[in-house]
């Protein structure tokens, strides 16, 4: 669901990325730890993962 957005474009920016942090985290919700540690792809990325990979973006997107 989208929401209408208003505000600088940081604002804007920041509220979508947590609409998608919260997406992230209602689908992995009831996932048992070994289903999150499952390797899913070639490389063996699994779920945890890319929740910790997600979890780096506002590190990396905060303003100096």
């Amino acid at each position: 669901m989208t929401r209408d957005r208003v505000g600088s474009e940081k604002q804007v920016l920041w509220e979508f990325l947590d609409q998608q942090f919260d997406a992230i985290l209602w689908k992995l919700e009831g996932l048992t730890d070994e289903q999150l540690r499952q390797p899913l792809t070639p490389s063996r990325m699994c779920l945890l993962a890319l929740v910790k990979h997600v979890a780096g973006v506002p590190y990396y997107c905060a303003s100096p």
